[in-house]
């Protein structure tokens, strides 16, 4: 039996609402997820092997692409940002 993590979104947060400070933190700490999330998967099946225990968590694809896809969208966002805030200085 396996409990699926997947994209289902309860409590969805406008970015907008996001100072850039925030933004870039939650940048960071998306980014890091992603990079350990093979490593945290395989760790957690193998533990659950270990204890004879069936049950361990499955991370499917549509999870990883949307967590993949929004990770995209905030470094995007970012950038333009920085773009907006680079221009105005520029006209001053």
């Amino acid at each position: 039996m396996a409990n699926s993590i997947h994209s289902t979104v309860r409590h969805p947060i406008n970015l907008e609402t996001l100072s850039t400070i925030q933004l870039i933190s939650l940048e960071k700490k998306m980014k890091l997820f992603l990079e350990l999330l093979p490593n945290i998967y395989k760790d957690m099946k193998n533990e659950a092997a270990k204890n004879n225990n069936n049950t361990f968590v499955m991370i499917d694809d549509c999870f990883v692409v949307a967590f993949t896809y929004t990770h995209q969208q905030i470094k995007e966002d970012i950038q333009k940002r920085f773009e907006l805030t680079h221009n105005k200085a520029a006209q001053c």
